[in-house]
């Protein structure tokens, strides 16, 4: 690839594919309750535990077991193969001649990640 060249479109996803979600509705479940509520573990567990009630009425289950089963299906979702970038970091700036403080002469390694998707 040409430097001076924009990256190449990315392949569409599968609209029906929510991995690692089962579904729509534990995606959108999991997206309103970690992100959009920021829900504490507990509530989460509640109000799993009133869903479960309800849902077992009719044969269902709620798109969660617990916060926990919650937690770790976010934290399978697949980050895209996206590397990690890194760089060093340091203060550059004007010192005392003594007593230099040690943050002003520490180097720190910065790295992150670009994402494709923000959840």
């Amino acid at each position: 690839m040409n430097e001076d060249e924009p990256p190449s479109p990315a392949e569409p996803n599968d609209p029906t594919d929510w991995t690692p979600f089962t579904s729509r509705t534990q995606f959108e479940t999991a997206d309103f309750l970690f992100k959009r509520a920021k829900m504490s573990a507990g509530n989460i567990d509640d109000l799993l535990t009133l869903w479960a009630a309800g849902a077992s009425a009719s044969g269902g289950d709620p798109p969660f077991v617990n916060h926990t089963d919650l937690y770790n299906t976010i934290d399978a979702i697949p980050v895209g193969g996206v590397p990690w970038q890194g760089f060093d970091i340091s203060y550059t700036g004007p010192q005392p001649e003594t007593d230099i403080p040690p943050w002003m002469e520490q180097r720190m390694k910065f790295t992150s990640e670009i994402l494709a998707n923000s959840f």
